[in-house]
């Protein structure tokens, strides 16, 4: 349970709060440092979400340009290091789709670093039309 296990306290959340701006483990949407990464995964589940993250199924989103090397090593630490009991990674493109009810379409998306134009069919992307 939340109070047997080992978490930060509150005013350990609020010292993380200062430091996590200073690391940025995503560039370009693909994860370069995964010990910075962890760090934030830790501090969303204890200090944002105050939950346990061994009693919690995980809905990763996933870059379109992210190598699968990146997801197994997403998984590895999600399972081995969180103990996370059941992992879903799904694409940004999809995800914007069933946001409005749709599961075939063209994603656009567009940031500040990268953007992605997605076709998807039935839930499947076409990786190789990104």
């Amino acid at each position: 349970t939340w109070e047997t296990q080992r978490h930060p306290t509150p005013a350990e959340c609020m010292a993380d709060v200062a430091v996590a701006p200073k690391t940025y483990p995503i560039k370009y949407g693909i994860i370069k440092d995964w010990d910075g990464m962890e760090n934030l995964w830790s501090h969303l589940f204890f200090c944002g979400l105050k939950v346990l993250p061994g009693e919690q199924p995980v809905l990763m989103a996933d870059s379109p340009s992210c190598p699968s090397t990146n997801r197994e090593k997403l998984a590895e630490v999600l399972f081995e290091s969180f103990g996370v009991p059941a992992l879903h990674v799904a694409n940004t493109a999809f995800l914007s789709l069933c946001a409005y009810g749709r599961v075939t379409g063209l994603a656009v998306e567009a940031g500040a670093a990268v953007s992605h134009v997605t076709s998807v069919c039935l839930g499947q992307t076409w990786r190789e039309a990104t």
